[in-house]
């Protein structure tokens, strides 16, 4: 039954209003402010937005595009056929900022100890270092093997050193993210994820599911479109509709709602809840094996394609202990100490290299993962020594 031009065109025009005011009003937005100030929340401008950007030596989308980040870094890499490439990978400690007591807004955009590291060793005047971020919140390490794999059938992108940023709670962290799919049109890196899926590693399973998502979105059947004349008047006029919303700013912007939304979940969650991301919890059964396989097999593919691997763990915010138990620091302790015996990796220690005071707030408690402006200058200092040893070409050395 076709629907009457009157009643499509009130409905189209309802739903613009609501949309409209959806947009503009942002209620989630208002709903987060009103709940940070009932709990005397950190300031918004102390998680800083502004940060420094270089497409050239930071996947700046984050893991939300990282063919197109990829592509940027291996061109530019070309154009220093002699220079160190050296590849960081973690999580959001690696590309954001949670500014400490004191601390105040930069009139310039921040930078991280990554950029900061990339800025001093691309300078050196005999042996420049070029340095690439590959970092994104809640980076797993079988997303860690996935990029890797991917960098290794490129020989383009090819590093001389990766740095790999470890920290006991990444290990709870599993799955391939959605966007990283698209890396699988590369025909190499398809077939490598397509053997890993089909093996018996602990985390084969994660790369099955990335494989089906990935068949699943390129693989469909695309249904040709029918004659214009034959679809009823509502449809045709929420076609032209949807077709014209997508071209303004204001819907190009909606991405601003859900995001909104979502903090609006996450705040309760920590408020009405209390579940932090500051709370200790152990990590046992299939997600601690998996982490751990992905990491052996991270160092075995390194040491194949000579690449120079180092390890770190990451500072943590010294008024939160992300341990459950003493069994749990030694099950992590325990574990990184024999994967870097086994393999002859480089350790960098760096848990408790910066101190409290350089530390933020997150929401209403100590911000466990995201230092401040100084305490990433303090931690670039640390991690030159660790930029050194990741650059050292292992095929020249001789290792």
């Amino acid at each position: 039954m076709k629907s009457a031009p009157g009643s499509s065109a009130g409905v189209v025009s309802a739903t613009l209003a609501l949309l409209c005011v959806l947009l503009w009003v942002r209620p989630f937005d208002r709903i987060n402010y009103a709940m940070d100030a009932v709990v005397h929340a950190a300031p918004r401008w102390s998680q800083v937005e502004t940060m420094y950007r270089d497409p050239r030596t930071q996947d700046v989308t984050h893991g939300a595009d990282p063919r197109t980040s990829l592509e940027t870094v291996r061109r530019y890499w070309q154009q220093e056929p002699s220079a160190s490439k050296v590849m960081f990978i973690g999580n959001s400690q690696m590309l954001a900022m949670s500014l400490a007591p004191g601390e105040m807004p930069s009139p310039v955009p921040d930078k991280t100890y990554v950029d900061l590291l990339a800025q001093q060793f691309n300078a050196l005047p005999d042996n420049p270092v070029l340095i690439y971020r590959l970092a994104a919140p809640g980076m797993s390490y079988a997303e860690a093997l996935w990029y890797l794999e991917y960098v290794i059938c490129n020989p383009g992108l090819h590093p001389s050193g990766i740095v790999l940023q470890l920290n006991y709670q990444a290990f709870w962290t599993g799955a391939i993210r959605d966007s990283l799919d698209d890396l699988m049109d590369n025909a190499c890196f398809r077939a490598r994820v397509h053997t890993i899926a089909a093996s018996d590693a602990a985390y084969a399973d994660d790369f099955q599911a990335a494989e089906k998502s990935y068949i699943h979105a390129h693989e469909q059947n695309v249904p040709v479109n029918p004659d214009p004349s034959a679809i009823a008047f509502g449809p045709r006029l929420e076609t032209a509709f949807r077709t014209n919303l997508q071209k303004t700013s204001l819907f190009q912007d909606g991405y601003i709602q859900k995001d909104d939304f979502a903090q609006m979940l996450y705040r309760l969650r920590l408020y009405v809840l209390q579940v932090k991301p500051s709370n200790a919890r152990s990590v046992t059964g299939p997600r601690l094996t998996k982490s751990q396989a992905a990491l052996e097999t991270i160092a075995q593919r390194c040491a194949d394609e000579h690449i120079r691997l180092v390890l770190f763990s990451a500072p943590v915010n010294p008024a939160v202990s992300l341990y459950s138990s003493d069994s749990d620091r030694t099950t992590y302790t325990g574990f990184v100490q024999k994967l870097a015996a086994e393999h002859q990796l480089p350790f960098f220690d760096l848990e408790h290299a910066i101190d409290g005071q350089y530390w933020g707030r997150q929401f209403n408690s100590a911000d466990p993962l995201h230092i401040g402006r100084k305490g990433h200058e303090l931690l670039a200092a640390d991690m030159a020594p660790v930029v050194r040893q990741a650059a050292v070409r292992k095929a020249a050395s001789g290792e």
